[in-house]
């Protein structure tokens, strides 16, 4: 199983930023916090096919999943703060 984790910042930066890896969505830590606080976005920290950690926008990190489910058993164990979400990406593929 998968394991992810929500990205939460304590300073509220306008000068360092969080970027997607993928898209290249980026806010200011500022920015992001209110938008995770609205539930409009969430950043998610994960390690990747190639072991390496990416961060992803929630719409990114969906797409990859969905892309890995025939290799993975389709669920992923979703982190923020301590909380902890099992998500099932099977139940959307048919």
């Amino acid at each position: 199983m998968l394991t992810a984790k929500v990205i939460r910042y304590k300073n509220n930066s306008q000068k360092r930023f969080v970027c997607c890896g993928e898209c290249g969505l980026n806010y200011s830590h500022r920015d992001y916090n209110i938008l995770l606080e609205y539930q409009k976005l969430i950043y998610i920290r994960y390690k990747g096919e190639s072991k390496k950690e990416e961060t992803l926008c929630h719409e990114c990190f969906c797409g990859k999943v969905q892309e890995m489910c025939s290799l993975e058993d389709g669920r992923v164990k979703l982190v923020d703060g301590g909380e902890a979400y099992i998500l099932n990406f099977n139940e959307y593929n048919g």
